[in-house]
């Protein structure tokens, strides 16, 4: 048949279309609930990282301070949300986020002391 054309696909187009069937997948498929995690908190040693408290990863430098000068745990973890700058978002609020770092951050710090 002389009548054919061929159809040459971009990049753009063979992504858009990718995206499109992928969507159409995922909205034929049971929901899954997701286990989005909300802040990190990491401890070695002395170094403590908070994690969605900031574009990058950050240092509780003050809260570390304080320990290091041998403040209680509790008042330490009191500075975990000091120099961070969570942004808000659908899983939680900057000031939950601030509330939570002081949290997970006591609870941590109790686990490792704990541990050693």
């Amino acid at each position: 048949n002389t009548n054919m054309k061929w159809v040459t696909w971009d990049q753009a187009a063979i992504t858009a279309l990718l995206c499109f069937a992928v969507t159409i997948l995922l909205r034929r498929l049971p929901p899954i609930k997701w286990r989005a995690r909300i802040i990190s908190v990491a401890v070695s040693g002395s170094n403590i990282v908070l994690g969605a408290m900031g574009e990058i990863p950050l240092r509780a430098a003050k809260c570390e301070e304080a320990i290091a000068s041998g403040a209680e745990l509790e008042q330490a973890s009191n500075f975990a949300d000091e120099g961070t700058s969570p942004s808000s978002d659908t899983r939680a609020s900057a000031d939950y986020r601030r509330h939570l770092a002081k949290v997970l951050v006591f609870d941590a710090l109790t686990e490792a002391k704990h541990r050693s």
